[in-house]
């Protein structure tokens, strides 16, 4: 059943999406990323052997804002090691005003 409607907006867990691939989310800023890159060079691994040490289990959580980026609220760490492997991620979705065709379309992505 298709609970969004046209020309609306939307707030709450998107509880359709559970999986989001890495092309898909924002760093929530520089600061994140860096840190979860600078964490893998000082690893001393190479960058697909430090990706395989992240558990990829955890959800992460991103915000699907209005103009349709997602951004990454929590795990950067895993978002860098499932970008190197490219694997999808669990995610816990929170739209914040986020338009119905945007949501839609990653439910379609499922």
């Amino acid at each position: 059943m298709n609970w969004y409607k046209i020309a609306q907006k939307y707030h709450g867990i998107v509880k359709q999406i559970t999986k989001i691939h890495p092309s898909y989310l924002t760093p929530l800023n520089k600061e994140e990323i860096n840190g979860a890159v600078a964490s893998q060079k000082y690893s001393k691994l190479s960058p697909i052997e430090w990706a395989k040490t992240i558990d990829l289990s955890e959800p992460i959580n991103a915000s699907l804002f209005s103009d349709g980026k997602i951004i990454i609220q929590d795990g950067h760490h895993r978002y860098l090691a499932a970008k190197i492997l490219n694997k999808s991620l669990n995610v816990i979705l929170q739209a914040i005003n986020a338009k119905q065709e945007d949501i839609l379309k990653l439910i379609n992505i499922q």
